[in-house]
């Protein structure tokens, strides 16, 4: 699974979208973009300069533009396949300078349904990672190159000691029975964050979930009850330590 992220369990806490939306009347409350706008059919997205991976650099119009790149090329993917809706080419997603970032729109999109669309979901492929990627793709002049270039994509394995994140958050550590998430110094709220770290560990099992939760273990649960659905890496307790 290639680009599907190895944290998109948590990804609200390890990624920062381009807006919030907020109450029923879907407002927009600025986060990593400090500005969206739409003129004649070109969406300008504009970068907050406080947000930085967890590594110190900078997010940049050229994650932005990878991100959305990805989402052109990668159709079929449920986390990028609203990119493809609303973008027809990578052609149409060019850079405006280190912070800004310039997309056409197709004719069928509205205004109001491409910011939301668009600037909701959190951010989340680094150029710096994914950015060969997109090269290759489009560097291929045959269908076959494409499809050659899709594949390399799609074995990709982002190890989670190698993930970066621009969230509050940032892994510790994660395997198959726990993962452990520590506050991202790099963050614009990092001194708000109201916790030192948290761990979700996975359950297992309608029996092993029950258990933990007459025993008052069960923070919160993210899941069903389905048997069909076990084992599953959505059966998780999350524990704050302060």
């Amino acid at each position: 699974h290639g680009v599907a992220r190895p944290a998109h369990t948590f990804s609200k806490v390890l990624n920062s979208p381009l807006n919030d939306i907020i109450g029923g009347d879907g407002e927009l409350i600025p986060r990593l973009a400090s500005d969206v706008s739409v003129d004649s059919g070109t969406m300008v997205i504009d970068i907050a300069d406080d947000y930085r991976w967890d590594n110190g650099d900078p997010v940049t119009a050229d994650d932005l533009m990878t991100q959305f790149k990805l989402g052109v090329i990668m159709d079929s993917t449920p986390k990028l396949r609203k990119m493809a809706d609303l973008i027809d080419s990578t052609d149409d997603i060019t850079k405006q300078g280190e912070k800004t970032l310039a997309i056409d729109l197709n004719t069928e999109v509205g205004e109001a349904l491409g910011i939301a669309a668009i600037t909701k979901g959190d951010i989340w492929t680094p150029e710096s990672v994914f950015g060969k990627f997109v090269e290759e793709y489009e560097d291929a002049s045959t269908e076959t190159e494409r499809e050659k270039a899709t594949e390399k994509l799609l074995s990709f394995r982002w190890e989670v000691a190698d993930v970066l994140s621009n969230g509050v958050g940032t892994f510790v550590e994660k395997n198959q029975s726990v993962a452990i998430i520590e506050p991202n110094e790099h963050h614009p709220l990092s001194e708000n964050i109201p916790w030192d770290r948290f761990e979700m560990h996975y359950l297992s099992g309608n029996s092993t979930l029950l258990q933990t939760a007459k025993s008052g273990g069960l923070d919160y649960l993210k899941g069903g009850y389905e048997e069909d659905a076990l084992p599953r890496e959505d059966w998780m307790r999350i524990l704050f330590v302060q």
